[in-house]
């Protein structure tokens, strides 16, 4: 997201969020891989997986076996967005708004 400060638009975002993942090794990845898939199951209220269609983050398969593993979880796909829909269009506020209704 942008905002603009002093007649100017700069990004608004942390651009070090990515730090604490350098020290993550392939042994710690795994072992928090299997901790989030056992508490993903342990969630039993509806949620809303929204992926953005050109995420390189969240994958489809991902998404599927979410769905599969959780019976609460449902999905939506929205088409032409990158990882994380904004939520800033119409169209995506709506689905958030059904969701919660």
């Amino acid at each position: 997201m942008l905002v603009q400060r002093d007649g100017m638009w700069i990004m608004h975002y942390d651009p070090n969020i990515s730090v604490p993942f350098a020290s993550v090794n392939p042994i710690m990845a795994k072992a928090g891989e299997m901790a989030m898939w056992h508490a993903f199951k342990q969630i039993h209220i509806p949620m809303l997986i929204v992926r953005g269609g050109d995420s390189d983050l969240l994958s489809a398969a991902t998404v599927a076996e979410m769905c599969k593993v959780n019976p609460y979880a449902r999905s939506i796909e929205i088409h032409h967005v990158g990882h994380a829909p904004a939520f800033i269009k119409a169209e995506q506020i709506a689905l958030a708004k059904e969701f919660f209704s």
